[in-house]
């Protein structure tokens, strides 16, 4: 269903409404349609648009003698008369002294359920009509017919559906950009269901989710960093050089996890002296994993030497929280895993809760799903 204003418009299923107009939520009316079933009524049983049927009684039908259809499928005894009265002999089911001449089928239009004779019995007219019509079906008591359903009562708004008596509704023919027909996961409802990080194949950063929305795909492990390359929402490794660097001598981390060799000095010059991995006279103190701070991964030491500081332990990664050579893990999101609802475990030891579902839906591995 597409939201206008920020405003997501209530179906007549979701409001629990199977006839007549109710607000959608949104400051609009939708029609509900009407009641199929012989006898009821919109409301009939003093339920606002519920569909139902109210018992009709002897006194409402000015009846006195005989059996009545009840209105609701059933009968009601409405007594005799006195012995020197007839039932019908004054009127419809009316106790009197004329002679009663009861009705047909046939004469009261009857096609099917129970009707009454006019002189205090019950006619069967039969029990059946041919489907997909029913007795009463139309509207009209005792004859056979069929009402169609509305789109709006199915709660659909877009494509081709059944109305119930053999013929098809057409529920709209498009969809707000970016919702499609079906697209939200209910069949003849504009939706859409946005995409996750990983139908995206977004490995970092900001996308958009397809549906006007957008993911945090998070941020990429050292040495990587998001589209370094120029590849979007690709962690990528862009490889330092000796000259970017300014180095003249020894081997240097390239930035990548790879060793660069970048020469060696002349003469009585030292490597490191100058600078780190430049040349000069003199003596180089190296560097240590300590003293720069490092505890994984591959450096220099500064005097022309890589360092090796190790590996981390799961989860963790080196570079696993954006800083170079150093151990950290990088937790999962919601969006990052595609889930939509209820708690995930985050990847670092921890739990994540995504948001809760919206009206009418439940969570299900993560997914909402509308409640028939």
């Amino acid at each position: 269903m597409s939201k206008k204003c920020g405003c997501t418009p209530f179906t007549c299923p979701e409001l629990g409404a199977n006839c007549g107009r109710v607000s959608d939520g949104c400051g609009q009316e939708i029609d509900c349609g009407s009641c199929h079933d012989p006898g009821a009524t919109c409301g009939g049983t003093g339920k606002p648009n519920q569909c139902g049927c109210k018992r009709v009684t002897c006194e409402e039908s000015n009846a006195n003698c005989g059996l009545l259809p009840d209105g609701c499928g059933g009968m009601i005894d409405c007594g005799t008369c006195a012995a020197t009265a007839i039932c019908g002999g004054g009127g419809p089911n009316r106790c009197g002294t004329q002679p009663c001449m009861a009705k047909t089928c046939a004469a009261l239009g009857a096609e099917c359920g129970s009707v009454s004779d006019g002189c205090g019995k019950l006619l069967d007219c039969g029990s059946t009509c041919a489907s997909p019509n029913i007795c009463g079906g139309g509207g009209t008591p005792n004859k056979c017919g069929c009402k169609p359903v509305t789109c709006a009562m199915q709660g659909k708004n877009c494509g081709m559906i059944s109305d119930g008596c053999g013929a098809m509704l057409d529920c709209g023919t498009s969809c707000t950009v970016p919702a499609t027909c079906g697209g939200g996961g209910v069949i003849n409802v504009c939706g859409c269901t946005p995409k996750t990080c990983v139908d995206v194949k977004a490995e970092c950063g900001l996308a958009a989710d397809a549906c006007g929305g957008t993911l945090d795909c998070g941020r990429c492990a050292a040495p990587s960093s998001c589209a370094a390359n120029g590849t979007p929402n690709k962690c990528e490794c862009k490889p330092t050089t000796c000259a970017a660097q300014g180095a003249q001598c020894g081997s240097l981390a390239d930035g990548c996890g790879n060793i660069l060799m970048c020469g060696a000095c002349t003469g009585t010059d030292v490597c490191g002296v100058g600078g780190p991995n430049k040349c000069g006279s003199g003596i180089c103190v190296p560097k240590t994993c300590l003293s720069l701070g490092f505890n994984c991964g591959s450096t220099a030491d500064g005097c022309g030497n890589a360092l090796d500081c190790g590996t981390c332990v799961p989860p963790q990664t080196c570079g696993g929280t954006g800083a170079a050579n150093r151990c950290g893990c990088k937790p999962q999101t919601c969006d990052s895993t595609g889930a939509r609802c209820g708690a995930i475990d985050d990847g670092c030891g921890g739990v994540v809760t995504c948001a809760p579902c919206g009206h009418n839906q439940t969570c299900v591995l993560n997914k909402c799903v509308r409640v028939p």
